[in-house]
């Protein structure tokens, strides 16, 4: 379900500039419509030792109106990181867990252990109050049969729960095929349908801006690849990329429903499914 194994490369771990990081961060402040900052993308966030700082720094420098979260698979999510975290005003936590049973988590997250991710999460919700706590299930073939349980077991606890559609991001999940499930969602996915006729099929470069540690900007999460790189950060400022020719193309694209021009949008499972649900 993830490409990270077939996009890694060799060498030594990546952890963005400090000084490119605040520098985005002031730009942002400056620009006045940030809402929520996602310190996580294509990794494992708390391998950062120093997301705790940045957290603060953050809050520190966007304010408290814009929210700032992170995503992470909880195996590192210790009581001490997650008071570190915490202290720091981290406002919401999201954990990726994805079953109900060891065995099934085994099959999906390989190398993680399924007791100590529950244990972590449990010692989260200890400290922090249920709107900032939220437990992701991403469906999909092998644990289709536990989602009830888990929205149970979760919600009981305390937690949100997140429910979520395997993407094959951008045509990099080269299993896709064989572990996605059709949605169950039906007026959900009409709904969609409907509005797909009025509105780009896909908001996220409209509504998001994606940023790698060396500061070049994807037109969107789901590039693994990179395959669209629309900006770079070290040498253009935020409103530059934002506002930029190349982020306004691929938009002009999605607004005329030419999304096969796009190397990242033509392959992408969330396109594909709406054109299927329409046609």
């Amino acid at each position: 379900m993830c490409p990270y194994a077939a996009s890694a490369r060799p060498g030594p771990a990546n952890s963005m500039d400090e000084r490119l990081y605040v520098k985005i961060l002031e730009q942002a402040r400056r620009a006045g419509a940030t809402r929520r900052l996602a310190l996580m993308l294509q990794n494992e966030p708390l391998l950062d030792r120093s997301l705790s700082k940045r957290v603060r720094q953050a809050k520190a420098i966007l304010g408290f109106k814009s929210r700032v979260m992170t995503v992470t698979n909880g195996s590192l999510l210790t009581p001490e990181r997650a008071d570190e975290l915490i202290a720091a005003g981290i406002d919401s936590i999201e954990i990726s867990v994805d079953a109900c049973r060891p065995e099934t988590y085994a099959r999906i997250r390989p190398g993680a252990d399924f007791r100590t991710v529950v244990r972590n999460a449990q010692a989260l919700l200890a400290r922090l109050s249920r709107p900032r706590v939220a437990m992701r299930f991403l469906r999909q073939r092998d644990n289709a049969s536990e989602e009830g349980e888990f929205v149970h077991h979760w919600k009981s606890r305390g937690a949100r729960v997140h429910l979520m559609a395997l993407s094959n991001r951008a045509g990099d999940v080269g299993a896709f095929d064989e572990i996605h499930v059709a949605s169950r969602r039906t007026l959900r996915t009409c709904a969609r349908t409907m509005l797909g006729r009025f509105v780009p099929r896909c908001l996220s470069p409209f509504a998001s801006l994606t940023v790698l540690w060396d500061g070049r900007v994807l037109l969107c999460c789901q590039d693994w690849g990179p395959r669209d790189i629309v900006g770079d950060l070290t040498k253009q400022s935020l409103a530059e990329v934002w506002n930029g020719d190349a982020m306004n193309y691929y938009r002009r694209l999605l607004w005329m429903w030419r999304t096969e021009e796009s190397a990242v949008c033509r392959d992408c499972s969330v396109i594909r499914t709406q054109s299927a649900a329409e046609d």
